[in-house]
């Protein structure tokens, strides 16, 4: 597993959920739209992290993987 990616990502993904947590609390008008905007990073670092977990570095950089990498796992990878 490449670590070194898989960390980065959680670590971004943990740091999108303590803002968005945050602003919910002290936000009465925070809505849906920033919600949408928020959770969709959150859901694009989980979802990086998954799904190049075997990946190289140069794979993570390249926009092939970029794409495939930041899509939600299908329910078969994710129950092995």
């Amino acid at each position: 597993m490449n670590k070194v990616m898989i960390l980065s990502n959680l670590v971004e993904a943990a740091e999108q959920l303590r803002e968005t947590i945050a602003a919910i609390k002290s936000d009465p008008e925070y809505g849906e739209e920033e919600f949408l905007v928020e959770i969709s990073h959150v859901y694009y670092h989980l979802n990086y992290a998954w799904n190049g977990r075997h990946g190289t570095d140069e794979e993570g950089r390249s926009a092939a993987h970029v794409d495939k990498w930041k899509q939600f796992p299908d329910a078969a990878d994710l129950f092995l």
